[in-house]
């Protein structure tokens, strides 16, 4: 199987089982839609980076994006990263569990939320 279709997989399943809960149930705007991240185009190549999504340019950056980065020094993983008005969330989703994966952090540390840390912004690679 291709690399992007298990990513489209494991995003699938990601967003139907963060969409059976009871918060979802009374507001769903913070979830995204698979659609969403543009997975039946090829990506787009940054460095060691696959990356797929779409953004709306206002400036310098972007006022909606969502995007998918893949990055194979961590081959189990991928990263989602999505913007709608005022609400942002970027998460690590297993290619293995196809769960959340979360990093513990020091109490004086800020809270690590992905192990991807790309060199360049979702405006890099938006479609107007």
């Amino acid at each position: 199987m291709r690399l992007q279709n298990e990513i489209k997989n494991a995003l699938r399943v990601w967003i139907k089982k963060v969409n059976n809960n009871s918060f979802t149930k009374n507001d769903n705007r913070w979830v995204p839609k698979l659609e969403d991240f543009c997975l039946d185009e090829n990506p787009k190549t940054h460095g060691r980076y696959l990356l797929w999504g779409w953004g709306r340019q206002s400036g310098h950056n972007p006022q909606n994006y969502s995007w998918v980065i893949y990055d194979p020094t961590y081959p189990d993983r991928f990263q989602i990263s999505w913007k709608r008005g005022n609400y942002t969330s970027t998460r690590d989703i297993s290619l293995v569990t196809y769960e959340d994966i979360y990093y513990g952090f020091d109490e004086f540390d800020e809270p690590i939320y992905s192990l991807i840390r790309p060199d360049f912004w979702p405006e890099d690679c938006t479609k107007k």
